[in-house]
């Protein structure tokens, strides 16, 4: 099988040396397909080549009284939101993104992005960040804003308003985004090429989606029942969008999509049992056209924590939380790895796996592959 995994669960570029492994409300035209993305050039160019850590776990920061939050590795850079509290009130959190060599060091602050969400989007020299503006008490607006770190020069892609901004995805030719309407659900997937936004997908409730430049894979609720469906949009040839795979009306099962390879779509399934407890769930692989499935692993309280790479399914180990585990995309025995504190965010790029940690505030990094 060639799993050359073409979307990762935290909306990164998983980049190998010298090329692209590609991985994790629009504005514009009212048309049902961006154009078709080219995969050799564009505004999100694969970034520069990663360097191997060595197979011995390293801790590369300390991150003092900032809780981390989301990771992306950039060839040489690990990037990352991290929120820290300046007194006990709820209005005094804030989220600051900052950078660390990946060989380790003191992290940096990324200067001038104002007041953002904990989403953003790196590659090479192109950044993404969702930026935040209060127009009231309790009430603010959100837009995207593309930064070239080269020449400082942005372009604010507008989202209509009272949206909210999540998941950013990468790919070499451009930068997928969704928001949402919290009091809705109602949402859309788009396309931003460098120049204008462009819709993909008008879906209620995009829960989370992953692309590789040709399709974008997503799970929402079906419009005519509670059912959560796995559904692709294609990039190319203007077609509408059509169901992969039906998981029924379940309303213990939770379902995110967090990756994509040239065969199959990487699901990953949990059961809650409630007050942040879980049953037992799956990492599936579901072929990209619809017809069949296997299960990759199955995980003791699983709850989502998961991403892939070329070779790998990890994840955050359900029972203790202060461990890592994975196994590889074609099956076989588990592997743990044991953490310092509480595992919060995980990232791979194709040289390194990557993690954060509470109590204490950290990350740690090691070599990918044995």
């Amino acid at each position: 099988m060639n799993h050359r995994l073409a979307a990762l669960s935290l909306g990164l570029s998983l980049t190998a040396c010298g090329g692209a492994i590609a991985t994790d409300g629009a504005s514009g035209e009212p048309q049902a397909n961006p154009a078709t993305p080219t995969a050799a050039a564009g505004p999100w160019a694969p970034s520069a080549a990663c360097t191997s850590v060595g197979p011995v776990v390293k801790r590369i920061a300390d991150l003092g009284d900032a809780s981390p939050e989301v990771l992306v590795p950039n060839g040489p850079e690990l990037w990352f939101t991290a929120t820290t509290r300046g007194d006990a009130s709820p209005a005094s959190l804030s989220v600051g993104l900052y950078r660390v060599a990946t060989a380790g060091g003191t992290p940096v602050i990324e200067p001038s992005v104002g007041r953002i969400g904990a989403a953003f989007a790196v590659s090479g020299a192109k950044l993404a960040v969702v930026r935040v503006t209060d127009v009231a008490p309790s009430s603010w607006l959100e837009s995207l804003v593309v930064r070239d770190r080269n020449t400082g020069a942005e372009i604010s892609v507008t989202v209509p308003s009272k949206q909210r901004l999540g998941a950013l995805r990468t790919t070499p030719s451009g930068l997928f985004y969704a928001t949402q309407d919290p009091n809705t659900v109602a949402g859309s997937i788009a396309y931003f090429d460098g120049t204008r936004a462009k819709p993909v997908s008008s879906l209620r409730s995009p829960l989370t989606f992953v692309t590789d430049g040709r399709e974008v894979f997503y799970v929402r609720y079906a419009t005519s029942t509670a059912n959560r469906v796995l559904e692709s949009a294609s990039l190319q040839d203007g077609s509408s969008p059509r169901i992969v795979k039906d998981f029924g009306a379940s309303v213990n099962d939770g379902h995110r999509v967090i990756g994509v390879d040239d065969n199959e779509v990487f699901v990953a399934r949990t059961s809650p049992i409630g007050h942040g407890t879980f049953n037992d769930g799956d990492v599936l692989a579901i072929r990209r056209d619809g017809s069949g499935e296997r299960v990759v692993v199955t995980i003791p309280g699983f709850a989502g924590d998961a991403i892939v790479d070329p070779d790998y399914v990890t994840w955050t180990d359900g029972i203790s939380a202060r461990a890592i585990a994975r196994a590889r995309l074609t099956g076989g025995p588990t592997e743990r790895i044991e953490a310092a504190g509480y595992v919060r965010p995980l990232a791979t790029d194709a040289c390194n796996l990557y993690w954060a940690t509470s109590e204490p505030n950290a990350i740690y990094a090691r070599s990918r592959l044995p």
